[in-house]
């Protein structure tokens, strides 16, 4: 598991937890219109020199001056026109007008504040732990200052291709003795803000190298900020992450200690528990929430010494009293669940979840469902699919989507698309790349809407979905072979890289193998291939990357690696990489080479593989290193147009059945019958247009053929890189029609 996704995983167990306590009021709708209006139309510098202004009227001390106040009146004034929505900005506003003695323009601009704060807490409370939306780390601070509450401690949580990036601070309040945690994020909102600007901002990638800059200034210029501290995620696994992790802890840091104890537990094979324990006294004396919970599940399961469940409940006891609701407990099993391979530790606070969810507090009872699903490996039924139900019904989007896929599995895809869907538009990143692969393909009950299939994927791939970057970069490549629409393809391909999709790292590399200058290079493409064989042992990427070493273009020609890379997957039965050994061996001049070749092509074609059955079909009609046998190629294309309905293998057996040199081997009729399904509607290969063109010529119809081998080369002129041997005999076709002559072929 990558550092990072530790850090994810325990930040999102706590933040689940740790709602706002306060009850939510929804703000009215121009609050929400304020914020898209900012996001659609704002200038970034403009928005962010707003900010500016809160430095400007502090006096050394940190605190507002009046004076200070008087003199960038205008300049505040103007500055709440240009960011409306702006947290830390409308407060420092109405401090001054409250300094200034301008009592009307200070209750306006509090009940401006309040409304936006309100606004945002409600978005907290309703987005199922996803944090809060600001502009910057000012507004942060606003909301600290008018709780009236101490800070304890803030920190970021590190980035993993994620929609946001998560700021965190513990808010301690003297009357009610309760620890809160809020969460925020100004990353979103930053990227959309910067879109109009820089082109980039499109993919999601692009907020990763965003994160990256950020980190890498705060750590030069800040080196003791939450965002600096960040650069412990750059630490590798094992004992050089654990140093790491100690020395930020030791230096203040403290999610260091929490996730030095995360990882201590997680990498059963490092003996750091005590050390890990060390860290985390010191904020557990404090009585913070998050390193009693952390202390707690230290204790419960660590591995390099024995448990001590006790110290474990006691811990668990005092953060419930510490942060209220249970919040205690439903961390402490957020991270046995989520982080933990023992769902059964979740038992210490089976009690405690059972109580809070009695009182209605319906994360409690999702914790609940959640732990017995692991424990039991069942689905929930009875009470716990109840609390499924209620924190669906309460509008929690993971809730929302578990539900959904219950509904699926009952075959009941109406209801479960109407709860995808709220899911969806909860910002579920899951829910948003099931639906808009629904919608986008037509699926599962949901309506074919193609655009508005592709932006639900575009949401969730700006989510952290990597296979929904891929199926939009899949998107641009079907469109056309314009280098702008590739690169595009490329960008979103990318990100779907850098989010772990296998497809997206498979298309990419695809794509950077057609070797189109200012997309991609062959060489790129080998370096891919090699990476993505190292990390998932794909069969596919060895047999491509093979192909690539075969051809020798952009890269040094090497058959016996190819051959040694395909023999690995051929042996296993692999249908694709017996077929491409079959193809090396039969190129070699050998003999032996040959033999064994149409032996590799016989099994891969006798697994059902239609395109081996196609291969093999072809080799038997053209005679090529077999005796021809051309009943028994008909009956292997026929049987590989039915299979899968494979449409290479049925354009293959019209082009067959239309060309022969042999007229009487010519049967147009049955190659029209072929070939005319395939060339329906949009996006149809230029290849099977120039072979309908062919059999219509082949039937004596060659004013359809010029017609349609017009349109052919149309479509082939719009490939990018083309070979032009492809485009001299399709016109050398034409040509033959206009003359009255069908076209013959040896292949």
């Amino acid at each position: 598991m990558a550092t990072s996704e530790l850090f994810r995983r325990f930040g999102r167990a706590c933040l689940l937890a740790v709602l706002a306590a306060a009850t939510p009021v929804l703000a009215g709708d121009d609050i929400a219109a304020d914020w898209r209006r900012l996001l659609d139309e704002g200038e970034e510098d403009a928005v962010y020199d707003t900010y500016a202004l809160i430095a400007k009227v502090r006096n050394d001390d940190g605190e507002i001056d009046a004076v200070a106040c008087r003199e960038q009146a205008d300049a505040i004034a103007a500055a709440l026109t240009v960011n409306p929505v702006g947290l830390g900005v409308w407060y420092m506003a109405q401090e001054c007008a409250r300094l200034t003695g301008d009592e009307a323009i200070a209750q306006q601009r509090l009940s401006r504040f309040e409304a936006l704060l309100r606004h945002t807490l409600a978005d907290y409370r309703l987005g199922d732990a996803h944090p809060m939306r600001v502009l910057s780390e000012h507004d942060v601070d606003a909301v600290v200052a008018a709780s009236g509450q101490s800070q304890l401690y803030s920190y970021y949580e590190p980035y993993d291709n994620e929609r946001e990036l998560t700021y965190t601070i513990g808010l301690w309040d003297e009357k009610t003795q309760r620890e809160t945690v809020f969460g925020f994020d100004f990353l979103d909102a930053g990227v959309a803000l910067r879109r109009r600007r820089l082109p980039a901002a499109e993919f999601p990638h692009f907020r990763r190298q965003l994160v990256e800059a950020l980190v890498a200034s705060a750590a030069e210029h800040s080196p003791g900020s939450p965002l600096a501290q960040l650069v412990v995620v750059d630490a590798s696994r094992g004992p050089e992450l654990i140093r790491d992790l100690e020395r930020q802890a030791q230096a203040g840091n403290f999610m260091a200690a929490v996730i030095q104890a995360a990882a201590c537990t997680e990498y059963t094979k490092l003996a750091c528990a005590d050390a890990a324990i060390d860290a985390l006294l010191p904020y557990a004396e404090k009585r913070y929430g998050m390193a009693l919970v952390a202390l707690a599940f230290v204790y419960a399961r660590r591995s390099d010494a024995p448990v001590d469940l006790k110290a474990a409940r006691a811990l668990i006891e005092q953060a419930d009293l510490r942060l209220g609701e249970a919040r205690g407990s439903i961390s402490f099993a957020g991270l046995t669940i989520q982080i933990g391979d023992r769902a059964a530790r979740a038992e210490l606070v089976e009690k405690e979840l059972r109580k809070a969810a009695r009182d209605g507090n319906v994360i409690a009872g999702l914790m609940l469902a959640v732990a017995r699903t692991l424990r039991e490996n069942a689905q929930p039924e009875g009470r716990y699919l109840d609390y499924v139900q209620a924190a669906a019904d309460a509008d929690y989007p993971s809730a929302q989507y578990w539900l959904a896929q219950l509904l699926l599995e009952k075959k009941q895809s109406g209801e479960a698309a109407a709860l995808m869907r709220k899911a969806a538009a909860g910002g579920f990143a899951q829910a948003q790349l099931w639906f808009g692969r629904a919608q986008y393909f037509g699926e599962d009950g949901v309506a074919r809407d193609e655009k508005q299939g592709l932006e639900w994927l575009r949401q969730a791939g700006y989510g952290g979905q990597g296979d929904a970057s891929a199926l939009v970069g899949a998107y641009y490549l079907d469109q056309s072979d314009d280098v702008a629409n590739l690169q595009r393809a490329r960008e979103w391909l990318r990100g779907a890289v850098l989010a772990h999709s296998r497809q997206g790292a498979l298309q990419l590399a695809r794509l950077y193998a057609r070797n189109i200058e200012s997309v991609g290079s062959t060489a790129q493409a080998a370096a891919l291939f090699q990476a993505i064989v190292a990390d998932y042992d794909d069969a596919v990427a060895r047999r491509e990357l093979a192909q690539l070493l075969i051809d020798g273009e952009g890269i040094d020609k090497d058959e016996k690696r190819a051959e040694a890379l395909l023999r690995v997957d051929a042996q296993k039965g692999v249908a694709g990489n017996q077929l491409a050994l079959a193809r090396l061996l039969q190129s070699q001049a050998g003999a032996a080479q040959k033999a064994e070749g149409l032996e590799w092509l016989r099994k891969a074609a006798g697994s059902g593989d239609p395109e081996s059955q196609n291969a093999l079909a072809s080799a038997l009609w053209y005679g090529r290193g077999v005796d021809a046998d051309r009943a028994a190629a008909r009956r292997l294309w026929q049987q590989a147009s039915t299979t899968g309905k494979w449409q290479p293998a049925a354009n293959d057996l019209a082009w067959a059945l239309c060309t022969p040199r042999d007229a009487a081997l010519l049967d147009a009729e049955a190659g029209l019958a072929a070939v005319t399904p395939l060339v329906d509607g949009d996006g149809v290969p230029f290849g099977f247009v120039d072979t309908l063109a062919s059999c219509q010529a082949a039937a004596g119809d060659f004013a359809a053929a010029v017609a349609t081998q017009q349109r052919a080369l149309a479509l082939a002129e719009q490939r990018a890189n083309l070979p032009a041997s492809v485009t001299e005999g399709m016109r050398a076709r034409l040509a033959s029609y206009r003359r009255g002559e069908r076209a013959a072929s040896d292949h």
